[in-house]
């Protein structure tokens, strides 16, 4: 098990069976839904008296905005500097679907500067990927200044927002995100998975209880375990080796694979997150697919000492009813990541991940139990 690793880092190895590699474990519990005002700032038009800004919604059946007349919903994004990168391109996407989702009858619009729109849609197989959903979606996209056309507009039949970039993700509703899933699957030709949770594919998104509550524990599908890894920075060192323990400790009929992003299509990204059930992963720009993800499902995100950033795709996770929990490879998660500064900080989120076996089989352990749960399928992983 042990491994060199001194193309990532010199003079270093990494023994993944030694169980004394210091490490936490934690399981993360943010909101599904926020506040409009913390999602957004209200830009222009008079539409804003059919919208509660400091309410959401819990689906847009919910609300009786959505049978209002008929407008414009402007959804704005601004130029800054990361945003080339398309995790913080969702960043934007993600509160963009929810306000879209709150004006079922109105035209969408997402508004981009004209200097933004190249490295928004051109920069990544993930950027080209998501502008077919958007377009497939019937969402405009417009990249012009923004004044002008917004003044274009007649005040009562337009409402702009523009979004507000924090730390993680934003949205209004907790059901916004089922359905981007199944839009973007059914863009991109992936619509047989719209429907497919623990170990069946369903008539309905919301499955037969009955029918996988009679299941005996012999009977029961093992959930689907992926193992998706990078090959350069945050690197999970012994990755085969955790694979071939994960088979072994849980008695699975398969491996489960080790995957890496870098060179896939946009496609299969978004089959390779439906096709898992419990993703181990180090932290990285491929978990913006969380939302691909199916119902039941859940993420163990792996993080470097002195780069702890558990809320970032937390909340993604979480609006995406996707269960998430991390290890984190130091002694102390919440101290340490203050610390961080210039050289350190890059240092800490470009070095190798080097995890017990033990530690990512217990934290597998619990994600296997939720999973059951979840299906309704009694017992658990042992």
């Amino acid at each position: 098990p042990t491994e060199d690793v001194s193309y990532h880092l010199p003079n270093a190895t990494c023994d993944t069976s030694d169980p004394t590699i210091p490490f936490i474990f934690g399981i993360t519990d943010y909101p599904k839904t926020h506040v409009n005002s913390r999602s957004f700032l209200a830009l222009y038009g008079n539409m804003s008296d059919f919208w509660d800004t400091e309410t959401a919604a819990a689906s847009p059946a919910d609300n009786e905005t959505a049978s209002k007349p008929d407008g414009t919903v402007v959804c704005a994004v601004r130029a800054n500097k990361f945003i080339e990168q398309f995790p913080h391109q969702m960043q934007h996407l993600v509160p963009c679907w929810s306000f879209w989702q709150h004006f079922p009858n109105a035209t969408h619009v997402l508004l981009l500067h004209p200097d933004v729109y190249g490295p928004f849609f051109n920069s990544s197989a993930f950027s080209k990927g998501m502008l077919k959903v958007l377009e497939a979606s019937g969402i405009k996209i417009v990249a012009v200044e923004e004044e002008p056309y917004l003044r274009s507009f007649p005040p009562e039949e337009l409402l702009a927002v523009q979004t507000k970039r924090r730390e993680g993700f934003r949205g209004i509703f907790k059901d916004n995100m089922k359905d981007f899933r199944n839009k973007a699957l059914a863009a991109h030709g992936l619509d047989r998975y719209q429907n497919r949770f623990c170990g069946a594919t369903h008539t309905s998104g919301d499955g037969d209880k009955e029918e996988e509550n009679a299941l005996s524990k012999e009977q029961r599908p093992p959930p689907r375990i992926g193992v998706f890894n990078r090959e350069k920075w945050r690197h999970l060192i012994g990755a085969h080796n955790i694979s071939n323990r994960i088979r072994q400790e849980f008695d699975l009929p398969y491996t489960p694979p080790v995957f890496f992003f870098e060179g896939m299509t946009f496609e299969e990204q978004m089959e390779s997150f439906s096709n898992v059930d419990i993703l181990l992963t180090p932290h990285g720009a491929s978990l913006s697919g969380i939302p691909f993800m199916t119902r039941c499902s859940a993420v163990i995100e792996i993080f470097p000492d002195l780069y702890g950033r558990e809320e970032f795709y937390g909340t993604l996770s979480a609006m995406a009813g996707v269960n998430h929990s991390f290890v984190y490879l130091g002694e102390d998660s919440v101290k340490n990541p203050t610390k961080m500064r210039g050289y350190i900080r890059n240092a800490a989120r470009n070095s190798v991940l080097c995890a017990s076996e033990q530690s990512v089989i217990d934290a597998v352990r619990i994600q296997i139990d939720q999973w059951y749960r979840c299906c309704g399928f009694s017992g658990g992983s042992d």
